[in-house]
This record gives C-alpha cells, sequence and structure tokens, in this order.
C-alpha cells in the first residue's frame, strides 16, 4: 500500500533528508535495462464522465526489466475534496498490439483528498511491448 504525505504537512528539510534517502531504500528493487519510455495514448478510463473530472494521471512510463518483462508505472492524482476509491489493471500487448498474456486482475487502490498515490505493474511475458492501463471508479 502506498501512503503519500500532503507536502503542507512535512518541513522543507525533512523532505530534503527523505529525498536523499531514496536511492539507499530502494537499491534492492528491480532494476530495468533499457532506458525509461513514455508510453502514448496508453491510459483508458473506464467511465471517462465520472472519473475525467475527478482523477489526473500522469503520463505512463515503461521499461524492460533485467529479467525481460515490462514494467509500468504512473501517478494518479485526486482532484477532489473527497476519498477516492479505483480499481487499476495494466494490460500487456505485443509489437503488432496482440494479447501476449492473460489480463490481469484489477487493483484496488485509495487516493486521499487532494493527493496522489504511484502505481506500478509488471508484466509475465518477455513478448509485452506495448501496456494499457485501464482505470475505473472501485467498490461500486
Amino acid at each position: 500500500m502506498t501512503r503519500t504525505i500532503h507536502k503542507a504537512n512535512i518541513s522543507p528539510l525533512l523532505l530534503v533528508a527523505m529525498l536523499a534517502a531514496l536511492p539507499a531504500t530502494f537499491s534492492g528493487c528491480a532494476t530495468t535495462s533499457e532506458p525509461e519510455s513514455r508510453i502514448d495514448s496508453s491510459i483508458v478510463f473506464v467511465d471517462r464522465r465520472e472519473l475525467g473530472k475527478k482523477i489526473e494521471v500522469d503520463s505512463l512510463r515503461s521499461a524492460v526489466t533485467e529479467t525481460g518483462t515490462r514494467k509500468v508505472w504512473t501517478t494518479i492524482h485526486n482532484k477532489t475534496k473527497k476519498p477516492l476509491a479505483l480499481e487499476v489493471r495494466a494490460v500487456y500487448r505485443g509489437d503488432q498490439g496482440e494479447p501476449v498474456e492473460p489480463e490481469a486482475a484489477w487493483t484496488q487502490v485509495f487516493v486521499q483528498p487532494r493527493s496522489s498515490v504511484a502505481y506500478d505493474g509488471y508484466s509475465m511475458s518477455r513478448n509485452a511491448k506495448q501496456a494499457i492501463l485501464e482505470i475505473r471508479v472501485g467498490n461500486r
């Protein structure tokens, strides 16, 4: 679970200390073997009318891991004054847009008011060349 901290709740000195510690904190995480890239037109809001005014999503980033699978990541921003329950999944495709693995299960993501959460996903297949991030309203 990702926890967000509102920038008004921390001092600039604490923020600098936290950012300085990040490389050491994540040194054991999976690394990528190719430079990160942006994937255009790859975020789909399942219900655009409902979500379009409530959230904003950064560009979807992608890279190949050391094992040859694909990692995708982005940040989801809640623009409202209420907590949001969302469901998110990444769907992976090959060079020609063909499916290369079964669609993943939906992951529940909770975004506090006027804050952001990070989302990342990994493909199982080494043939994944493209990714589509699908987002829908959760807890219906």
